[in-house]
């Protein structure tokens, strides 16, 4: 997807975070920096490896779009920062991510594996600012209704109506 966001948008850069091997130098390491190399964005992709979690808010804000590809994911926490950050999200339909991002509304989905759609997405909210700041703040909306008080008695509710049934 990042090479067509760089055809339509040359100066535009992608800061991986997460996953050890993005950084280090096994053989996973060595095929992204093929790739990158295939595709013609070294100049374009920065891979940070782990963060500290003191240090992730910073990328947070320092980003314009949050993409989430991923082909399996169980809730997709990562995400759920990113919109408490304000940011607009791309993500895949997949896992927990639709219950939390509302196409369209709090940010955009997109079929997994479907590198043009994602791209388009990316592309359409850096190109237009109204709509990612809209995003983003439907965004921030979205991730206080998941507070840890909240979610807990909610679990806690489901538990009791488990128990009261046995």
């Amino acid at each position: 997807a990042m090479e067509l966001v760089k055809k339509d948008l040359p100066d535009a850069k992608l800061i991986i975070v997460g996953k050890e091997a993005f950084s280090s130098s096994d053989g996973e390491n060595r095929f992204f920096r093929v790739l990158q190399k295939r595709l013609g964005i070294e100049d374009g992709v920065v891979f940070a490896g782990n963060v500290d979690d003191d240090i992730l808010p910073q990328y947070y804000a320092a980003c314009d779009v949050y993409a989430l590809p991923s082909r399996m994911e169980g809730w997709g926490l990562s995400l759920m920062e990113a919109m408490a950050c304000g940011k607009p999200v791309v993500a895949t339909k997949v896992g927990g991510i639709p219950e939390l991002v509302k196409n369209n509304k709090n940010g955009c989905l997109v079929n997994p594996g479907d590198t043009t759609a994602l791209a388009k997405r990316i592309i359409r909210l850096l190109k237009n600012e109204k709509e990612a700041k809209e995003m983003g703040r439907e965004g921030i909306k979205k991730a206080k209704t998941y507070t840890w008080d909240k979610t807990a008695k909610k679990v806690k509710g489901i538990y009791e109506g488990i128990l009261e049934k046995n």
